[in-house]
């Protein structure tokens, strides 16, 4: 047993470990959150307005896509350089990305003025964003779980889901502040307030993280990976060394992602498109989930800790499947309170 594992406190370094590590998943859900509102309700008319609107809808979408097809490829390359060379070199790296290819966004020209120029900057930007993102949260979680007290992982791992929370209502918010304005200034210069913003995050980001320093077990880790075979392990090498935990590390994976995107991004698309509702609406809705998800996400974390992971694991799939079709069946009243009901189960 590693010394990282039986501290039952915090230390002044793992507090900044702890909070370097919540800033950099912030910043990536709100990059991705604020990509997929965008995708539902402005890309379409932006960039893609000499298409049929249902066309554009599935073009952006696609776009919206596209950037997972290299979250997996920036996982690997990013978790090897993790490993090999340390997570503080890869969480400053990505969080700059992130920010750079987010900001990019923000300054694309519309299709109109610079023709077919202006999706493939988009999907360019959103590739960058995909690849980056890709090596943030792994980094960013084994951090913040490896300084974590003994018995409060599953409570500290959740922080970064109330960070991804805070992003929720930081993007939910300003996109649903942005669009009660006039409809041609909001598509013509509004939503992109949030998308430059994310350069101001990337800097709060590089400010918390500079002084970050690798846990004890990762360094006793590598030191007796040196000691025993005299060069530090290829990463991917041991990790398919046990296949079913390389496997069952892709798979869970999939289910908040789908719960998160599915709901609140195509949700979103289904409102603006299909019911043809204020895209605000669902913003504002987007920005109540995450002020529960602040809150929730420590409570189920701290359940964890004391039921374990797979029983509340296996709790929160179940209870997704068990609300998708209620809440699209919100969805298509047409009243707020019970969409945003829709959208918060």
């Amino acid at each position: 047993m590693t010394h990282a594992s039986t501290r039952t406190g915090l230390s002044a370094k793992q507090k900044r470990m702890i909070a370097g590590g919540s800033i950099g998943t912030l910043m990536e859900y709100y990059d991705y959150y604020l990509y997929g509102l965008a995708s539902a309700a402005v890309f379409p008319t932006v960039f893609f307005s000499s298409d049929d609107p249902v066309v554009a809808q599935l073009a952006s979408f696609a776009t919206f896509a596209v950037g997972f097809l290299l979250r997996p490829v920036g996982g690997i390359i990013w978790g090897i350089v993790g490993d090999r060379a340390g997570r503080k070199v890869v969480l400053m790296v990505t969080v700059v990305g992130m920010g750079l290819a987010t900001t990019g966004i923000g300054l694309i020209p519309p299709d109109h003025m610079i023709g077919i120029a202006a999706p493939l900057l988009l999907l360019l930007c959103r590739l960058f964003q995909g690849f980056f993102v890709g090596g943030e949260m792994g980094g960013a979680a084994t951090m913040v779980v490896e300084n974590a007290p003994t018995g409060k992982h599953g409570l500290y791992g959740a922080f970064l889901i109330s960070g991804a929370g805070i992003a929720n209502v930081v993007s939910g918010g300003l996109m649903a502040s942005l669009g009660l304005t006039a409809s041609s200034w909001f598509l013509t210069w509004g939503w992109r307030i949030p998308f430059v913003f994310s350069i101001v995050l990337a800097i709060v980001a590089i400010l918390l993280r500079r002084k970050l320093e690798e846990s004890d077990e990762f360094v006793q880790t590598q030191a007796l990976q040196l000691a025993a075979a005299g060069k530090k392990a290829n990463p991917l090498i041991e990790a398919f060394r046990h296949p079913k935990n390389a496997i069952m590390g892709i798979l869970i994976g999939l289910p908040q992602s789908i719960a998160g995107y599915v709901v609140l991004t195509y949700g979103l698309g289904f409102m603006v498109t299909n019911k043809h509702l204020p895209a605000w609406m669902g913003f504002a809705g987007t920005m109540l989930v995450g002020l529960l998800q602040i809150v929730v996400a420590p409570l189920w974390g701290h359940i964890s800790d004391r039921i374990g992971r797979r029983t509340v694991y296996i709790i929160g799939c179940l209870g997704f499947a068990a609300m998708v079709y209620p809440a699209f069946a919100l969805f298509t009243t047409g009243n707020m309170w019970l969409i945003w009901l829709g959208q918060i189960l």
